[in-house]
């Protein structure tokens, strides 16, 4: 990421190996728990509101501030993967998720269930950056842009099955939403033990080809330098403007929207995940096709 000892062929090797996909897997794995994470709490609108005793404002701060945290994260994020590597970064991160919704599933107050969706964002905002890092680790430059659509595509069956999936379990097979939350809580420590055993940077092909790359400018000077360009200000804009109506919609208020129409929340939770299915297609218009073909 940041300037340090990389190899001549820093981008993977010449070709895609069978370690690199299994470890790509677990970040992958990571990225979709995480994007159920952040998107469970609409679909479950209904039961959360009566659980934690909540009206619509307070509801609107619990959903929000998990966007808060996972926001505010996103720089430095990239630099304690750089500082401390990927492996102890993913340990931690996945550890944090699952603390955070074990802890969540036992909220029963406004107070208590902000504290969960705080620490749920700071969890989550690990998972798409380590999982890039592991692609540029592992896999050959070429290859890089295929990956990163293949982990958007991955990442967005969480949000599909945080939709109507999870509505259907909960009322048609009648398990109660704080089990379901508990046992996302264990899955999450399944994937910190996966990333324990089994996550590790690639080492060089030939140590020999060992360069260093220092840093130009410092990461703050950078960041300045980033603010001052325009077109970076016009891409963000224009991001956050599509993305704020999906996460809105898909992840916050949905539900109740479609519910206020006339709409079963059965029937509003299927919709839901159609939105994230269109979200999907539309991340693998960005992927090398004929190479996946």
């Amino acid at each position: 990421m940041s300037g340090g000892a990389v190899s001549a062929g820093a981008g993977g090797s010449n070709k895609i190996r069978p370690i690199g996909i299994f470890i790509w897997s677990i970040a992958a794995c990571f990225f979709l728990y995480e994007f159920f994470l952040r998107t469970f709490f609409g679909s479950l609108e209904p039961q959360i509101i009566k659980s934690l005793h909540l009206n619509a404002e307070t509801f609107s701060v619990l959903g929000s501030c998990y966007y808060l945290t996972y926001g505010l994260m996103q720089i430095p994020v990239g630099i304690i993967i750089d500082r401390f590597g990927v492996k102890a970064t993913m340990v931690v991160a996945t550890a944090l998720c699952g603390t955070s919704a074990l802890l969540f599933a036992a909220a029963d107050s406004f107070t208590m269930g902000l504290a969960s969706r705080l620490l749920m964002g700071f969890g989550s905002s690990f998972a798409f950056i380590a999982l890039l890092v592991i692609a540029r680790e592992w896999f050959p430059k070429k290859n890089f842009g295929l990956f990163a659509g293949l982990s958007q595509f991955i990442g967005t069956l969480g949000p599909i099955l945080a939709g109507g999936p999870l509505v259907l379990l909960l009322t048609r097979g009648h398990v109660d939403w704080r089990t379901i939350i508990t046992a996302l809580g264990l899955f999450g420590f399944v994937i910190t033990i996966m990333s324990l055993l089994f996550v590790r940077g690639r080492k060089p092909d030939n140590p020999d080809a060992l360069r260093l790359l220092p840093a130009k400018l410092g990461v703050w000077a950078s960041v300045r330098l980033l603010l001052r360009n325009r077109q970076a200000w016009f891409v963000a804009l224009y991001s956050a403007l599509i993305y704020t109506s999906i996460a809105t919609l898909g992840a916050i208020w949905g539900t109740r929207v479609l519910i206020a129409k006339g709409l079963t929340q059965e029937t509003a939770g299927d919709a839901i995940s159609i939105l994230w299915i269109g979200y999907t297609f539309g991340y693998l218009t960005g992927c090398d096709i004929p190479q996946i073909l």
